[in-house]
């Protein structure tokens, strides 16, 4: 099960990587402009994957202050 997890993530690692270099090499070898860098699906993907998992929230406690019956 660990071993399918690793490829996973170096998978998705490889894949937003090619898509960033490919950004890199079509803007003639400078920094890709905004609109490129929100152009990129796999990216975009990857960061959304990884803000639902590791939300930035933390713990959200919720405590109940009025009695409903």
């Amino acid at each position: 099960i660990y071993l399918s997890i690793y490829l996973s993530i170096y998978l998705s690692i490889y894949l937003v990587q090619e898509e960033v270099d490919e950004a890199y090499e079509n803007n003639g070898g400078r920094m890709p402009e905004y609109s490129e860098i929100m152009a990129l699906p796999y990216m975009e993907s990857c960061i959304l994957e990884t803000m639902r998992m590791q939300s930035s929230v933390g713990l959200l406690l919720r405590a109940c202050v009025k009695e409903i019956y």
